[in-house]
């Protein structure tokens, strides 16, 4: 893999990491059960997309990062946002959610229209409409149903 690619591949691998095992939390903190599901299928594609690419990174290209600021940012955000959700500011956590969510969609798309690789690039494309539908049902749960 080129170099190029495998940056692009850890940035989503390192972002999805962190955002599978949010929101594998997040089921368990959350206080409304309508946001349950959500919080399901946003695990299940963060999962999805780590056992797609990994296999794709060798040992050698791991540790290759581009975007390492921007990484640490989402990373940083939902360990805020897990804390808000366990000190019961549902609200402001679903807001947080939906916003966080539109960056690594963001992140999603600039990786389908950077990588080179032909079968990344669909591999990619296919989990970012995934990821799209499940950001959806994230967005169109208003950050007042936590009230």
């Amino acid at each position: 893999m080129n170099p190029n690619d495998a940056e692009i591949i850890n940035d989503l691998l390192a972002v999805c990491y962190e955002g599978e095992a949010f929101y594998r939390e997040a089921v368990e903190y959350t206080q409304v059960p309508a946001m349950q599901p959500a919080f399901h299928q946003m695990a299940a594609i963060k999962s999805g997309i780590i056992n797609d690419l990994k296999p794709c990174i060798s040992p050698a290209e791991a540790n290759y990062q581009r975007n390492v600021m921007l990484i640490y940012g989402i990373q940083q955000s939902y360990k805020s946002i897990k804390a808000e959700l366990a000190g019961g500011d549902e609200r402001q956590a679903i807001a947080r959610i939906q916003v966080l969510e539109q960056c690594v969609l963001n992140l999603i798309r600039d990786a389908v229209d950077k990588v080179k690789a032909a079968a990344l690039h669909d591999l990619l494309k296919m989990r970012h409409a995934a990821a799209t539908a499940a950001y959806m049902a994230i967005r169109n749960k208003p950050p007042l149903m936590a009230a």
